[in-house]
């Protein structure tokens, strides 16, 4: 499985969605999508406050009946080039503790440094419930988690 860049990262994400049964959804807060009956994802829904109480999107926002009845978020995290993402996963593991919603995160990109995906990957626990690179994340789509 090969990513090229963070826009086909997203959209190799949606399509993994799509391809198990959930319906796009075009909503603006989480609490519109636990009403529905049906497995369904929105993007870029405003899931809450970040540690500094400003508004909080998440790339994807899932509700699945049986499966997350609460909600599952999806974040995305590309690194293609050197950079300063790295530096931003302490603020996102932070904000994804704090907000209380169960949340994957996706990471691609040739430039991750194993020692950031290392560190991102002790942090599961209390809502970061896993952390993959995209064939991780097909794999875990196929055995039927989502």
């Amino acid at each position: 499985m090969y990513v090229s860049d963070r826009k086909y990262l997203l959209e190799f994400v949606e399509s993994q969605l799509k391809e198990s049964g959930y319906q796009f959804i075009e909503i603006s807060r989480i609490d519109e999508i636990v009403k529905l009956s049906q497995p369904a994802y929105s993007t870029n829904v405003v899931i809450g406050k970040n540690i500094y109480k400003n508004n909080r999107k998440g790339h994807f926002l899932l509700y699945h009946p049986n499966k997350w009845p609460k909600g599952l978020v999806v974040e995305v995290r590309w690194q293609g080039v050197n950079g300063t993402v790295d530096e931003k996963f302490p603020f996102i593991v932070m904000n994804i503790k704090r907000l209380g919603l169960e949340t994957v995160i996706v990471m691609g990109g040739g430039n991750l440094k194993p020692e950031v995906v290392n560190w991102v990957e002790s942090q599961i626990g209390y809502r970061l419930i896993e952390v993959f690179n995209p064939a991780q994340f097909q794999n875990w789509v196929l055995e039927g988690n989502l």
